[in-house]
């Protein structure tokens, strides 16, 4: 089965109201999983259906208790569900999600080709939020939005793109002392 076709939608009133709620979310989770990292020293997070392994900044020690060395590894821990702190931590981790925006009621269903489900993503450019749907037949219709052409979501992403790099060659000079 091939890739699905995409169309691209400018996001505007209820999809606009279900995007900005998944960006609100999905920044909260960013934090809060920041905030586990920072407190526990853990640099990377891999998870398996046989659970979750950590590593430490550096090969450092977790920074809290509740941790044990994973079998056979050096650098991998896995959270020591014998102690409380251990238990403690495993309920932490397991209560925080990233929210899917798949779920989202923005009027566009996901769609499924051979073993693979595409779902519509979310792509904020420049300070207006683009809906890129997928579709094998019928364009979808998001809620409220504008269908956009091909040609114009990539124009649109080229401009934000070159204004980006505008910004940081200004900041860059600036802290350089190159401009005052």
């Amino acid at each position: 089965m091939s890739e699905p076709n995409r169309a691209y939608f400018i996001a505007k009133g209820r999809a606009l109201e279900a995007v900005l709620k998944w960006d609100d979310e999905y920044k909260a989770a960013q934090k809060a999983f920041g905030e586990f990292f920072e407190k526990t020293g853990i640099r990377y997070a891999h998870g398996t259906r046989a659970g979750h392994t950590f590593q430490m900044e550096g090969d450092a020690q977790p920074k809290v208790p509740g941790f044990r060395l994973d079998k056979g590894c050096s650098s991998t821990w896995v959270f020591d569900r014998k102690t409380p702190e251990g238990k403690a931590l495993a309920k932490e981790w397991g209560g925080m999600h990233f929210p899917r925006f798949g779920d989202r009621p923005i009027g566009v269903s996901a769609v499924i080709g051979g073993f693979t489900m595409y779902h519509t993503v979310p792509e904020m450019i420049g300070d207006v939020w683009v809906l890129n749907c997928p579709y094998f037949d019928k364009v979808p219709e998001p809620f409220d939005s504008t269908l956009i052409k091909t040609s114009e979501y990539w124009a649109m992403r080229e401009s934000a793109e070159a204004q980006a790099q505008h910004e940081c060659v200004i900041v860059n000079n600036a802290e350089a002392g190159l401009i005052g």
